[in-house]
């Protein structure tokens, strides 16, 4: 289906910066101005659709390796930019003129404003994360302990794995569940490879049998939730 602009006068995207001309290069990137196209409401939630779930799918891989040392600089990180596309995501289904810039990286305003449509959001682990998070994202003088590694300011600190990998699973689905018309249902590969669709397996090909199981593997919430939802999740994904 053909989705058409929200903006009078859009015109294509223009190719901007080509980095390389090398025939065989490491990187390649080619740039285009989108200036005509980021106020598009389905525009924006696309992206953060997209990159939400390559950020769960990145999580749960990094998880399932069972190693600690990606406990703070990256698995707490990628859930944190997780949940932090997934609210932006829901409110935009909402609202999609939202500016959704002015929340930042901030999760708390982000829980807080979602909370005022649904209160799922009031669920009192997402809100903990979401506190401790918001409050550490900076670090101290200048030294981020999030992405970038840096543990020289961190006295003591206490994750429980399992308790973000459970968040996670339940945040991710019930986001996509709650989004406005259900919007979420046919934005996400999730239902679809859960559901062996046609669709997923042709997607993914060889692999198909690998993402499944970083999706689904010691994904504690998959099975019920889909049982309690089973007709809405049908109706609304991709069809065979």
């Amino acid at each position: 289906m053909k989705i058409p602009s929200t903006i009078k006068k859009s015109e294509p995207p223009k190719d901007i910066v080509l980095q390389s001309e090398d025939s065989n290069p490491i990187l390649r990137i080619t740039l285009q101005d989108n200036t005509n196209h980021e106020l598009e409401p389905y525009m924006k939630s696309i992206y953060f659709s997209e990159s939400a779930y390559q950020d769960y799918y990145t999580f749960r891989a990094l998880y399932l390796t069972g190693n600690q040392f990606f406990i703070i600089s990256k698995l707490v990180k990628t859930a944190g930019d997780c949940i932090e596309k997934l609210l932006k995501l829901f409110l935009l289904s909402y609202n999609p003129n939202i500016d959704v810039k002015n929340f930042s990286h901030s999760l708390n305003k982000l829980r807080e404003t979602c909370e005022g449509i649904d209160n799922y959001y009031q669920n009192p682990i997402l809100k903990t994360f979401c506190n401790e998070y918001s409050q550490k994202i900076k670090g101290v003088n200048g030294h981020q302990i999030f992405g970038y590694s840096d543990t020289s300011v961190i006295n003591r600190i206490e994750v429980d794995w399992l308790k973000i990998l459970n968040l996670l699973d339940e945040t991710y689905l019930e986001t996509l569940i709650r989004m406005n018309n259900y919007e979420g249902l046919n934005s996400s590969d999730i239902f679809a490879i859960y559901l062996n669709r046609g669709t997923a397996i042709s997607r993914y090909k060889e692999i198909f049998n690998d993402v499944r199981n970083i999706f689904f593997s010691k994904n504690e919430y998959i099975d019920d939730f889909y049982r309690k939802n089973k007709k809405i999740i049908e109706k609304h994904t991709i069809p065979l």
